[in-house]
């Protein structure tokens, strides 16, 4: 098993069939919403963080704890772990929840290309995940930027 430092907790994660009763009760134990889906509601506290829960809907059940890596190369180390992929290892460091998601690989040149696959995800409700190359990067945040398309980022790229 990879061992890595961890600097912090960054989050929980729960399941349970009803996310109004949950919403309800972590407002009344001081949490505010951040953001909330048909499927996952987010909470936050009073720091800066997006979110310090997340609730998923489904089984009651603890589904894990997320935390923050010291360093690019210790989370480097963690997704080479048994069971570890980096996509999903980017997905759970963006802090984005889902019950599926799109892997899309290395996204295509240019920019009419970018804007057709901009516009084919418009309808995809779930995170996509991309892998870019470290020069095209300032040009494809600039072009999903004009898409008007969330972006999700981990503190630490994989490289």
């Amino acid at each position: 098993m990879a061992l890595i430092k961890v600097t912090d907790l960054a989050y929980g994660r729960l399941r349970a069939p009803d996310l109004d009763a949950m919403e309800e009760f972590l407002t009344e134990f001081g949490m505010l919403r951040a953001e909330r889906t048909k499927t996952a509601l987010y909470m936050r506290g009073t720091d800066s963080a997006h979110h310090i829960h997340v609730t998923e809907k489904g089984e009651p059940g603890f589904v894990g704890l997320a935390y923050e890596a010291a360093s690019a190369d210790d989370l480097r180390r963690v997704a080479k772990a048994p069971g570890a992929s980096a996509v999903e290892t980017a997905l759970v460091a963006s802090g984005l929840v889902a019950e599926q998601y799109r892997f899309l690989g290395f996204l295509p040149r240019g920019e009419p290309r970018l804007a057709a696959l901009w516009d084919e995800l418009r309808g995809w409700p779930w995170p996509a995940v991309a892998f870019e190359s470290p020069q095209r990067l300032p040009a494809t945040l600039r072009s999903l930027a004009a898409a008007d398309r969330p972006l999700g980022r981990p503190r630490h790229y994989l490289r």
